[in-house]
């Protein structure tokens, strides 16, 4: 879990910069969790306000929080049944899978002293959320770290001028790492697995189908990637989990899904994640599969193998009568072919995620999102940040 926090006094940003991370996860198709504290009839943004709603982010419900009690000890009255609504959706996070990003705010006075905000801390870090980002009172930011049991990995000055694009480019390089990992560890079980069963019973076109599947895998960690060039981290991960492998053949494997992945990975940094980048990506996927083990066999033998190809070829001119091709038309064919498979097979996994995000934005401009369904209120918008009246 990457823990962040937004630091800041009163009516410095620090609500704003969470719904614009918030709306931007969203964006991105990952779907944020968490509340904002918004606040009500502030006089001045640099005053505490005279109430606070609390806004879910999930699904844009807001509720009544805080109302200052007039007497100034305590400062504001609490609202019991958000409270409750607090702790009961924190208890239910352990029991679903991990949110892509959690937001809180704010952790303040209250916060320090343990009380408040606090107590949903326990069930939240144990449903382990990718990324977790909390608004800190800026006087009570080493108070509250103490509280938490673990330090920030990241402090963000919300009245740095460059606050958001570091709030968005921590976010977005974690999530990239933790996605280049997990397929990276997904093409090396393919490769341990299969690849090796492949092997063992010597399935004729086995390269053709392992090269297919890597990249394939390339493909869909691809498009998810913030920096796409990162892609080239998963066939490197997986070549180093190849070694590991049960049965079978390592180094010459691994020597593959390396190269493959040089390639696919050079192929869209320079052209683009398009059309153009993934197809030629693939193709070289393919092609090198196919050469390998040429170039090798060239490596280790030299004018030997072209001595073999013609006598291989002269024994079959002679004895069936027919013209052999040249040795480089045969190789040239056969390196198109196997490219021109992988290119398609990465052209269908490439359309995949394209045509399922097509139909989630039709959705969302007919209005056809079930809670919108129900008369909620619309969610944060991606473009729009949140209202200078609602920071803390």
């Amino acid at each position: 879990m990457l823990l962040i926090a937004v630091t800041g006094p009163v009516g410095s940003g620090k609500t704003t910069l969470l719904a614009t991370l918030a709306a931007w996860s969203r964006a991105q198709g990952f779907p944020p969790d968490g509340f904002l504290a918004r606040a009500v009839r502030r006089a001045s943004p640099l005053l505490g306000a005279a109430g606070y709603e609390l806004e879910w982010v999930a699904d844009g419900r807001v509720m009544p929080f805080a109302e200052r009690s007039g007497t100034g000890r305590p400062a504001y009255v609490f609202c019991a049944d958000t409270l409750n609504a607090a702790r009961a959706w924190a208890t239910g996070l352990r029991a679903e899978a991990p949110r892509p990003l959690v937001v809180l705010d704010e952790f303040g006075l209250l916060e320090a002293r343990g009380e408040g905000h606090l107590a949903l801390w326990p069930d939240l870090a144990a449903a382990d959320p990718e990324v977790v980002a909390i608004s800190v009172r800026t006087d009570v930011l080493e108070a509250v770290t103490l509280r938490l049991g673990r330090p920030f990995d990241l402090v963000i000055d919300a009245e740095d001028p460059g606050a958001w694009e570091k709030l968005r480019s921590a976010y977005r390089e974690h999530r990239d790492w933790m996605r280049v990992g997990g397929y990276g560890a997904g093409a090396g079980g393919l490769e341990m697995s299969l690849g090796s069963a492949l092997h063992g019973l010597r399935i004729p076109l086995r390269g053709l189908l392992m090269s297919s599947l890597q990249a394939s895998v390339m493909t869909l960690a691809g498009s998810g990637l913030g920096r796409r060039g990162r892609v080239v981290w998963v066939p490197l991960i997986a070549a180093g989990l190849k070694a590991l492998s049960p049965a079978g053949s390592r180094l010459r494997p691994m020597l593959a899904i390396s190269m493959q992945g040089l390639l696919y990975g050079g192929a869209v940094t320079v052209l683009g994640w398009n059309a153009l980048g993934v197809g030629l990506g693939g193709f070289l996927v393919g092609a090198w599969a196919a050469s390998q083990g040429v170039v090798l066999q060239w490596l280790l033998v030299g004018e030997h193998l072209l001595r073999a190809y013609d006598a291989l070829t002269g024994w079959v001119a002679r004895h069936w009568h027919v013209g052999a091709p040249a040795l480089g038309a045969v190789i040239a064919g056969w390196i198109l072919l196997w490219g021109a498979a992988v290119c398609a097979a990465t052209g269908v996994t490439a359309s995949r995620p394209a045509n399922a995000s097509s139909s989630r934005l039709r959705m969302q401009a007919h209005g056809m999102r079930g809670d919108d369904a129900r008369g909620r209120r619309p969610r944060l918008s991606a473009t729009a940040p949140a209202p200078a009246a609602g920071r803390r």
